[in-house]
């Protein structure tokens, strides 16, 4: 676990407990005071060579000293102990959120396994089941378009697809794409090298940004009138060891 720093390891070893806020810190406020009241009480007019007048300005300054100290160090607690209290709270919505999920994929199983003979039930079409792999990636498309949707200018619209290699064609070929009425205009067959956008992110292993497709000169046209900006980002499979996916967002003026 990690070692938490100066104020915090001094709140919890000296402002929560209770010896701390009832003996430590009214001693340490009043013992000057009382000395001194004991002192000169006993008949003794000076105090190492200072007045009675002095020495009680000196304790009274120094009660106050402690006191606003003891007050900003109980609110430096509050505080903290709020921070753990939001902290708290964001955790119980975190686990709330999990528990949801997990309710849900359990309630998608059982649906599952009640409608098929449990003899004959297929472990893999179960998971496909409870986890419907094609309706997740189109929620990831959707948030991302709706993302990027909130960025743009007036008279923009955004695309945003996701591509994979076809070992059997030699190109990139869209896999899902949002939304769905806006098809992508380039042909597949254009994506075989390095020279469009996101060839180069595929072969590359890298993001990439073009500001105004039809303008760039490092990458090839693709016959898109358009005027728009494209981004392309790789993802990088680390148990294979190669880019499995290409994610495009692109921008088009109307």
């Amino acid at each position: 676990m990690k070692r938490g720093g100066l104020l915090e390891r001094f709140r919890d070893k000296f402002l929560i407990p209770w010896w701390s806020r009832y003996l430590a810190f009214p001693i340490v406020e009043s013992a000057p005071a009382a000395f001194a009241t004991l002192w000169f009480g006993l008949g003794n007019s000076k105090l190492y060579g200072y007045s009675a007048p002095l020495v009680f300005l000196a304790t009274a300054l120094w009660a106050g000293a402690v006191a606003a100290g003891r007050s900003a160090l109980s609110e430096y607690a509050a505080f903290s102990v709020s921070q753990l209290v939001h902290e708290r709270n964001r955790l119980l919505r975190l686990l709330g959120l999990v528990r949801a999920v997990v309710a849900f994929k359990s309630r998608r199983f059982h649906d599952h396994s009640e409608k098929v003979d449990q003899s004959i039930i297929d472990p893999g079409q179960v998971f496909l089941a409870i986890t419907q792999p094609e309706a997740q990636i189109r929620e990831i498309l959707r948030a991302t378009h709706d993302f990027f949707l909130a960025e743009t200018e007036v008279g923009e619209t955004i695309h945003v697809s996701i591509m994979e290699w076809d070992e059997q064609k030699g190109h990139l070929r869209f896999i899902n794409y949002y939304p769905d009425g806006d098809s992508p205009r380039a042909p597949e067959s254009a994506f075989h090298d390095a020279t469009t956008i996101a060839g180069q992110a595929y072969f590359n292993n890298k993001m990439l940004i073009s500001e105004n497709l039809r303008e760039d000169p490092n990458y090839q046209p693709l016959g898109d009138p358009a005027d728009g900006s494209m981004l392309a980002y790789p993802v990088y499979d680390d148990r294979r060891h190669k880019v499995v996916l290409v994610a495009n967002v692109r921008s088009r003026v109307r």
